[in-house]
């Protein structure tokens, strides 16, 4: 790896941390529910078996693309082998960041590979050596944990292979190297991944809590990614027993400052409401500004809310003529009383204002504008428990007085 990469590779954990401290701060991001971290016992997938995979998946893949450049190469002209080194990072702790669906806390894993390509020949004609970098994670999960049914899952993700350094004169060769070996690099790579690039592995135990002990520098060999199934006691007084029903949406007047409609006079939307993991769909059409729709979508029934539980409300607009979606979160706590009541949510558009020039002959920088667009109306109900004289009375559920609840919820 040259030095600069060398540099990146090292800062490369120190920027992303920064990034999710700053993201976080702005609030950009619903926040993860869950799931909650894993207390022991609790069973481990070490990580030297882990990154074990990874290099054997490297190599197997590169295997086939030596043995593919050799087997063509008469009609090629071009000789060359690829061999690879491959640098760990510190497996951590982190937060899915979708701006439009519930986030979930996950286990990264990222790796460095570079691939060097040597004993280069074109037609008998010997060229330096080149070198390919891509960048590897794997993604430790428990899929669908706020179920009774969640699963350990790891992804593996691939980017794209890109050539390291200037490019040759000799475009043959340099087509051969930057286009076709790093296409037959990242194809042979993503057949080989574990549980290749868009799919998780088969299933590991059950998982509902998730942690991570990150062994020890520089190639984490012996750390652990952790997890179990349990069941998390509520106690019947600190229970809400949530649901949440959307049911209006308003379409309010957006103009761009010069008076313009956003994004069309009349609109076809696809509506996606999350209320905590729960989704709802609904297809509105012929949406005019001022129009008042009554939304039909079944309720949603969130069952207990502990004390330290919070109902997220991720609302979407896709207009189905563009590309364009908009969303809006809100997130209610137990201070809020879970947001007991009706809420109006408003979800806004954008748009950019093009540079001006100034007198001077400078430009001004684009502004982006927000415009308040669509009213949600939603109602929540989150009852508080009933009080007595001694606290919270413990009759919420017939017959089972204040022992803890046993939940499938985390």
């Amino acid at each position: 790896m040259r030095p600069s990469h060398r540099k990146l590779g090292a800062a490369l954990p120190l920027l992303l941390l920064a990034l999710g401290a700053r993201i976080g701060a702005g609030q950009a991001y619903p926040p993860a529910q869950g799931p909650l971290l894993a207390e022991e016992p609790y069973r481990t997938i070490p990580t030297f078996l882990l990154i074990n995979s990874v290099k054997t998946a490297i190599q197997t893949s590169l295997d086939s693309v030596n043995a593919s450049i050799s087997r063509e190469a008469d009609s090629t002209g071009i000789q060359a082998h690829v061999s690879f080194s491959a640098t760990t990072y510190q497996p951590a702790m982190s937060v899915t960041q979708y701006p439009d669906k519930p986030n979930e806390n996950v286990v990264r894993m990222p790796f460095m590979v570079t691939y060097d390509v040597s004993g280069i020949r074109y037609h008998g004609l010997p060229y330096f050596s080149r070198q390919i970098g891509q960048s590897i994670e794997l993604v430790m999960s428990c899929d669908r944990w706020f179920t009774n049914n969640g699963q350990m899952r790891v992804t593996a993700r691939a980017d794209r292979p890109y050539l390291d350094g200037t490019s040759f004169g000799e475009d043959v060769l340099n087509f051969f190297i930057a286009h076709t070996l790093t296409d037959l690099v990242d194809s042979k790579l993503r057949q080989s991944l574990p549980g290749a690039t868009t799919a998780g592995t088969d299933s590991l135990g059950a998982c509902n809590r998730l942690g991570v002990i990150p062994g020890t520098a520089p190639n984490y060999t012996d750390g652990s990614i952790n997890f179990k199934k349990t069941f998390v006691p509520v106690r019947l007084p600190t229970v809400y027993d949530a649901s949440v029903t959307f049911q209006k949406i308003k379409r309010l007047p957006a103009r761009t400052i010069g008076g313009a409609v956003l994004y069309n006079d009349v609109e076809d939307v696809q509506l996606r409401f999350y209320a905590n993991q729960d989704l709802r769909t609904a297809h509105l059409e012929n949406l005019r500004e001022g129009d008042e729709r009554d939304l039909t979508m079944p309720t949603v029934a969130l069952g207990p809310l502990g004390g330290t539980s919070s109902l997220v409300l991720i609302l979407n607009i896709e207009q189905l003529t563009s590309l364009e979606r908009d969303t809006r979160f809100s997130v209610f706590t137990r201070e809020s009383n879970f947001g007991n009541g009706t809420q109006k949510i408003i979800v806004r558009k954008s748009y950019w204002e093009p540079p001006q020039r100034l007198p001077d002959g400078r430009l001004t920088k684009p502004l982006r504008h927000d415009v308040d667009a669509y009213e949600i109306t939603a109602l929540v109900s989150a009852p508080q428990p009933l009080l007595t004289e001694g606290g919270p009375a413990a009759t919420t559920a017939p017959g089972v007085g204040t022992r803890a609840l046993e939940l499938s919820r985390p």
